[in-house]
């Protein structure tokens, strides 16, 4: 009964210049906007990078996530975040439920690294779940954030049943 969806990945970002006390958005010469897969860090499979850079200032958002992976008889995902904000999404459907803006975004605050349950044996369904990491950056007038996020929408649908071995019993996704 393993059914655990395709993950999916999404970015943004924005930037702009205070001059004069006025705000000034997004001057075409001297904005940049990068996203790429990274190298993973040991541990983790996917792996995400989004930049966005406006005149001096550079705002760089990193998410990290391991498959998911059984511990006794529970159901795991690892996490990690280069950023200055770290958030989780429960049970969302598609990417613009994700909103973010230069003053973070709207999912369940988070740490950086975090170990996330998704659920216990025998069995059961779990909604999807999705992390997104915001990053802030200033230099002077100008300032620039982006964030980037990785995940799974549709629900985590698994069965763990145990093989047992006396005197122990391991349990395995079936």
């Amino acid at each position: 009964m393993e059914e655990i969806s395709i993950p999916s990945y999404s970015k943004g970002g924005y930037g702009g210049r205070l001059l004069n006390n006025s705000l000034v958005y997004n001057t075409k010469n001297i904005i940049k906007e990068l996203s790429v897969p990274i190298t993973c860090l040991p541990g983790f499979i996917y792996c995400y990078e989004q930049t966005y850079i406006y005149g001096n200032a550079q705002a760089v958002a990193r998410v990290y996530v391991s498959d998911p992976y059984i511990e006794g008889t529970n159901l795991y995902i690892n996490y990690k975040g280069d950023g200055t904000k770290f958030y989780m999404y429960r049970g969302i459907t598609d990417w613009s439920q994700v909103s973010c803006d230069s003053n973070g975004c709207n999912g369940t605050v988070i740490g950086s690294n975090a170990k996330i349950l998704l659920g216990s044996a025998p069995s059961t369904s779990q909604p999807g779940i999705v992390f997104v990491v915001w990053d802030y950056n200033s230099y002077g007038d100008y300032w620039a954030w982006c964030w980037v996020g990785f995940g799974w929408f549709n629900p985590f649908n698994y069965d763990l049943r145990p093989t047992c071995t006396q005197p122990s019993c391991k349990f395995t996704l079936q």
